[in-house]
C-alpha cells in the first residue's frame, strides 16, 4: 500500500530524481534483491498509470475526508 501511494505522489509532483531502495540484502544476493526492487517499483508504477491519477486522487480525497471525521 505505501509503495503505491509513494509512487502516486512521485508522479503527481512530476519527480524526476533518483529513488533509493532501503534494503540490506543479507540472505539474498544483492544484485537479485536490487532487481526485485526495481521490478516491483515498475509493476506498481504501471498499475498507477493503468488506474489513472484522477481515479487515485478521488480515492485519496475520500480517505482523507473519512479520517477527518
Amino acid at each position: 500500500g505505501h509503495a503505491a501511494e509513494f509512487i502516486y505522489y512521485l508522479k503527481k509532483y512530476n519527480y524526476q530524481g533518483v529513488v533509493f531502495f532501503d534494503t540490506f540484502p543479507i540472505r539474498e544476493e544483492a544484485k537479485a534483491e536490487t532487481q526485485a526492487n526495481i521490478d516491483s517499483f515498475e509493476k506498481i508504477s504501471k498499475i498507477v498509470d493503468e488506474l489513472g491519477m484522477d481515479r487515485i486522487a478521488e480515492v485519496v480525497m475520500v480517505i482523507l475526508e473519512k479520517v477527518a471525521r
